[in-house]
């Protein structure tokens, strides 16, 4: 009899108490972790107290990305070439940045250094520079390619401690 008592147990179907139980917590979402490469243009404009120097800012942008739903983050770095028209020589630079984007919606910011950049508006008084750059726009994405349309204010301060300030309208492909 006891035999057939725990021969019942053993073959008993499983508790209410069980993960696969309609019941049971779900298991929280991850990030999507990957890598990602962007690239677009700028329209831009240098501007000083007595004018504005306008330019065309050329940038590539690597690193990695983490996405869970409608939240994605990146981190990566800005390599940029700024020609100024009227100089021959290009401006250039490289930036940590980061960008956090919902929906459709995105904010990014980035700390570097660039070179070339005039603090005047004699193109060619140019001295080596740090500083960063803030942007806001809108994007949408594809399963694993997109655009953005945006914004950005680039705030330098070369080695004589003179700022540079640019605003750009940013047009970038992103892929991954």
């Amino acid at each position: 009899m006891l035999a057939l008592i725990l021969l019942g147990l053993a073959a008993a179907p499983e508790s209410a108490t069980d993960s696969a139980s309609p019941g049971a917590a779900p298991e929280p979402e991850r990030f999507e972790r990957g890598g990602y490469f962007a690239m677009g243009t700028a329209p831009a404009m240098t501007l000083y107290r007595d004018g504005f120097a306008p330019a065309l800012r050329y940038d590539v942008e690597t690193g990695f990305s983490w996405t869970r739903r409608h939240v994605r983050l990146t981190i990566g770095a800005d390599a940029h070439l700024l020609q100024y028209f009227g100089r021959k020589r290009p401006a250039g630079g490289l930036d940590a940045m980061i960008t956090g984007s919902y929906r459709m919606v995105y904010v990014r910011g980035g700390l570097g250094v660039m070179a070339g950049m005039p603090a005047t508006r004699v193109l060619d008084d140019a001295r080596p520079a740090v500083g960063g750059v803030v942007g806001i726009g809108l994007q949408t994405f594809g399963d694993h390619i997109g655009g953005r349309i945006g914004v950005d204010y680039d705030l330098r301060v070369d080695t004589a401690g003179r700022p540079i300030q640019t605003f750009m309208l940013s047009l970038r492909v992103m892929f991954g």
